[in-house]
């Protein structure tokens, strides 16, 4: 039998619930009495250290990870600015759900559940009483590592997000410095990009950077290929007629970003002009 002491009835009602939830095939007996939780069961070979463990861990995650992490965020990495906080925990959990798969650090980082589910079922025997706020207080260490793991890959994905946001702001301000020398073009991405004129000739990229301002040719600090940016703001056009079925590449979202309302996304099949 698994005692758990709650810190109060309506916890130990949420527990209690989601003991019962779990319980598909009546595998085990769970009761609850005033802010106490009580355990107990077991069918063929469905362990009840193994269930309890498994619905405390899911327990844990659906109640305290988030404040966990908040608690990081502010204590650990010292981000004092409320909207701040919640941008980086919006970050970590994204990354958490599998959002951002591609992160190298992801495969380093163990299962969170995982983690929980050791340290519950290492913890737990068939005959044990504890409090549960001490325990995730004193015994959850190696969950708390697992989350600051995800906290610290999420600032980084912050701090880059700020970093890019502040390119983006910085090209639209220069955008608006820029007096037209084309009304109109037609940018095709497809293998790479090819722009063209009002008239669909082919425009020559190098040729138009060779008389730009010399600012257009920085790089902007940014791990970008900046050459089809500076040839677009260099000819600032008011409108930019986008032929891609790829609207999801890194230098589409840019473009976009930059000249907002006056791009016009275009399906690939219907530039013709372009071979």
């Amino acid at each position: 039998m698994i005692t758990v002491e709650l810190n109060d009835e309506q916890d130990a009602q949420m527990l209690f619930d989601r003991f019962v939830e779990s319980d598909e095939d009546g595998a085990i007996d769970a009761r609850h009495s005033d802010n106490r939780v009580i355990i107990a069961g077991e069918v063929q070979q469905k362990d009840v250290v193994s269930v309890a463990s498994s619905v405390l861990s899911d327990y844990v995650m659906g109640t305290r990870e988030e404040e966990m992490l908040l608690e990081l965020i502010h204590s650990t990495f010292y981000f004092q600015d409320r909207d701040e906080q919640e941008q980086i925990l919006a970050v970590a959990k994204s990354i958490m759900q599998g959002k951002k798969s591609d992160l190298p650090g992801l495969k380093k980082v163990s299962s969170r559940r995982e983690v929980l589910f050791n340290a519950f079922h290492e913890f737990l025997g068939t005959e044990t009483a504890f409090h549960y706020e001490s325990f995730v207080r004193f015994r959850l260490k190696p969950y708390r590592e697992c989350l600051q793991h995800y906290v610290e890959m999420a600032i980084d994905e912050y701090k880059l997000e700020q970093e890019y946001q502040n390119f983006v702001e910085s090209l639209r301000k220069l955008l608006t410095t820029r007096r037209p020398l084309l009304d109109t073009i037609h940018l095709v991405f497809q293998r790479e990009f090819a722009i063209y004129d009002r008239e669909y000739q082919r425009i020559d990229e190098q040729n138009v950077r060779e008389h730009l301002d010399p600012v257009l040719g920085q790089r902007w600090g940014m791990d970008i290929e900046p050459s089809v940016l500076v040839t677009l703001i260099g000819i600032a056009p008011k409108n930019v007629f986008l032929y891609t079925d790829n609207v999801d590449a890194g230098m589409i979202q840019t473009i976009q970003n930059v000249f907002q309302e006056r791009v016009i996304i275009c399906p690939s099949r219907s530039c013709d002009f372009h071979s």
